[in-house]
């Protein structure tokens, strides 16, 4: 029981020398990027990033039906399907 008392107090003085850290070096500020227009529009023009693994719309089926009229995006047999 002893030892998880010291460990608690390791940890609790831990984040008070952390807290400490933060204040004297600014404060601490929270930051989520991607939100505001500007940080997205920031983030295409940036060469330097990373190509994301998985995007918006990769998995769409190609033979969807458009709803907006009777057509199919692309042509398809129909005649084969059970």
């Amino acid at each position: 029981m002893l030892q998880y008392k010291t460990r608690d107090q390791n940890y609790r003085d831990l984040a008070g020398s952390m807290r400490k850290q933060a204040l004297r070096s600014g404060g601490i500020t929270i930051y989520a990027g991607g939100i505001s227009v500007s940080d997205k529009e920031a983030n295409e023009d940036n060469d330097d990033m990373v190509t994301p693994a998985f995007t918006r719309g990769m998995f769409d089926d190609s033979f969807a039906i458009d709803k907006t009229s009777s057509n199919t995006t692309q042509e398809q047999d129909v005649s084969a399907w059970p």
